[in-house]
């Protein structure tokens, strides 16, 4: 009953609720009005940045403010009435962070002191200043996913006057004068003296700490799944984008969260920590650029990128290090180049010789329908060298003139390489090239590419090597090979599209076909200690598709279809903390920037009731989500809200 008598006395865009919890997708300027004087026991929130993030079109929405001081005008209407609604006595912790300023948007490179805006804003209604914990955040994080110059270690060599420490995050809490008249209280039977005892300290350092260094920055909600177009942190990549990982170039689909580790903006692996379908039937464009084959995207999703940069009309690419990498919507990418790494080297007991097999095998290989032999098909044309390059490890043949080719049993390969190639796929369309494939050093890179190229490979007169496969992951992964063999960035293009041919009478049906073309001589793109650059050709509308997101812990980038992409929300232990700290089982916890619901998420499955306000439509549907997940993990019982006051 509280929302329909709050719907009639407001005007909201829609509602929801369940056992303890109410969302209202509305202004919470407009909605903060429907609910009772001194009613909300605790109000834990992330409010937004003032413009450093848009999080819709809406001119309600107070991250769309065009400065500071417009931000802060409009955020004294609300807190005035956040102010009303809160029982004396209780507390309000708000997760922010000082902002980071740039020459472009605000004519300096520095720092805003937001944390202590926010402070006096809330003190001027009448807030008490009650305590603050400061979230240590990893610099180097930092570093590698924003580039901020005064962060960077090149700065020190420049000017170490323009470096500066890291910006952590925190959580400032406010209290309303008076009396609790309902003391937050915990009994021997939830803090008995013996466990005190033991977990003092540690519960001690956790809690009370002025620092808290235990922070997980990729413990949140999925805040991925509810981007949408005109966001500007909409991150989605259409159905079937490749992937890296450990296991190679995969679907961004197939990839299975806590399973898979990706290759990030780092150059390290990190654990892919969610995986969801975000939209159907999605707008997406096509980014083009040399050794990027098939990147499509939503417009708004970012990819590192740098400028052209040219002296006078002319273009330099051996200047491109003089400009700065940033994270650049997929529809602005035009004149720019997309960022890639490469893997760390890892150690191999496998031969070189061996290397060149597997590298034969990715080219004309398969395996037998136990998963015990491995055989390799070898052209007529092709069989003495193959011969000489395969010695021992030649078994049994077998003539197949109807395929013009001899079918030749693999032996005496060690366990390791025999493992390798288990790992490397099943049939033409399905191969792709594994961690352990892709992290060789140069001369075992070169016998595995070597290999392939004398399966599936060409060479040409003017030292060109070319390739063809049904398999883009294949070639993607063999790119990287390449570079490290040839120095030069290999490009991966769409060949021939599904087809039929004919071969001694018999009609074959082929599929999308896929190149790889390596040049020692030439290169539209560059190679830079900072990473690989692959030049941009073109940005080109490519229809609809349904998207997928992926969270990645740390570095919150990873490698997609040849070049580095983005996958940013308020962290569920925070919440855990201040709900655990300040309220009772069954209090109303207040959350009037609700976003995807992380704040209800958590306070329900701590027994705690929630009222939660978002105003994008996207983030209320998926908050709506996030709460029923969370009564069905608790199984809250029914209650009215403000049953109590």
């Amino acid at each position: 009953m509280v929302g329909k008598r709050m719907s009639e006395k407001i005007k909201v865009l829609n509602q929801a609720h369940g056992d303890g919890w109410w969302v209202w997708n509305g202004d919470s300027c407009e909605v903060l009005k429907g609910i009772p004087d001194n009613s909300v026991h605790l109000s834990v929130t992330s409010i937004p940045f003032a413009s450093l993030y848009t999080y819709s079109n809406s001119e309600r929405d107070m991250g769309n403010c065009k400065d500071h001081d417009t931000f802060w005008e409009q955020y004294a209407f609300l807190i005035r009435r956040w102010y009303e609604v809160m029982m004396p006595g209780r507390c309000v912790a708000i997760h922010c962070m000082n902002l980071p300023t740039s020459k472009e948007r605000d004519g300096v490179i520095g720092i805003v002191d937001f944390r202590g805006s926010l402070i006096r804003a809330m003190q001027s209604v009448g807030f008490i200043y009650h305590s603050e914990v400061c979230i240590w955040k990893n610099p180097v994080t930092a570093m590698q996913r924003t580039k901020a110059l005064g962060l960077l270690h090149k700065q020190i060599k420049k000017d170490s006057c323009m470096s500066r420490m890291g910006i952590p995050d925190y959580v400032v809490t406010f209290r309303k004068p008076g009396d609790n008249p309902e003391r937050v209280t915990h009994t021997n039977e939830s803090y008995p003296v013996s466990k005190w005892q033991e977990v003092a300290s540690p519960v001690w350092e956790e809690y009370a700490s002025p620092v808290w260094w235990d922070i997980n920055q990729s413990d949140t909600l999925n805040a991925r799944l509810a981007r949408e177009d005109n966001d500007e942190r909409h991150i989605c990549l259409a159905e079937g984008t490749l992937v890296l990982t450990k296991r190679g170039y995969i679907p961004i689909e197939d990839i299975v969260a806590e399973d898979d580790d990706v290759l990030t903006n780092s150059g390290v692996w990190h654990k892919v920590i969610a995986k969801a379908k975000t939209g159907e039937s999605v707008p997406v464009v096509q980014t083009i650029a040399q050794g990027v084959p098939k990147l499509i995207t939503t417009p708004e999703h970012k990819i590192m990128a740098k400028k052209f940069h040219y002296w006078g009309s002319r273009e330099r690419k051996d200047a491109l290090h003089l400009e700065q990498e940033e994270w650049t919507m997929a529809k602005d990418c035009e004149n720019h180049y997309l960022k890639s790494v490469t893997p760390p080297e890892i150690e191999s007991n496998i031969s070189p010789q061996e290397w060149w097999i597997i590298g034969r095998w990715l080219a004309d290989g398969h395996i037998d329908a136990r998963g015990r032999q491995f055989f390799i098909s070898v052209g007529y044309s092709k069989w003495e060298r193959f011969k000489e390059k395969a010695g021992c490890h030649i078994g049994a043949i077998h003539d197949n003139q109807y395929c013009n080719c001899k079918q030749v049993g693999i032996v005496g390969l060690s366990d390791e390489a025999r493992a390798i190639l288990k790992k490397c796929g099943k049939g033409a369309a399905n191969k792709v090239l594994p961690v352990e494939c892709i992290s060789l050093n140069k001369k075992l890179s070169k016998c595995l590419y070597s290999g392939y190229l004398s399966g599936d490979g060409c060479f040409m007169a003017d030292g060109k090597r070319a390739a063809s496969s049904a398999s883009r992951a294949l070639l993607l992964g063999m790119a990287i090979v390449a570079q490290k063999v040839e120095g030069k960035v290999a490009s991966v293009y769409a060949g021939r599209v599904e087809h039929e041919s004919s071969i001694r009478g018999r009609t074959i049906r082929g599929g999308q076909e896929w190149k790889m073309l390596a040049s020692p001589h030439y290169c539209f793109s560059a190679i830079q200690p900072d990473g690989t650059w692959k030049k941009v050709k073109a940005v080109k509308d490519a229809g609809v598709a349904d998207v997928w997101s992926i969270e990645v812990e740390e570095d919150h980038s990873y490698m997609a279809e040849g070049c580095i992409v983005k996958n940013c929300p308020l962290q569920l232990p925070v919440i855990e903390r201040c709900v655990e700290l300040w309220s009772n089982p069954n209090d109303i916890v207040l959350d009037p920037f609700s976003g995807i619901g992380s704040t209800g998420y958590q306070a329900l499955l701590m027994n705690r009731r929630y009222i939660g306000v978002e105003l994008k439509e996207s983030y209320f549907n998926l908050s709506v989500k996030n709460l029923k997940e969370a009564e069905e993990k608790k199984k809250l019982q029914p209650v009215s809200l403000f049953d109590s006051v």
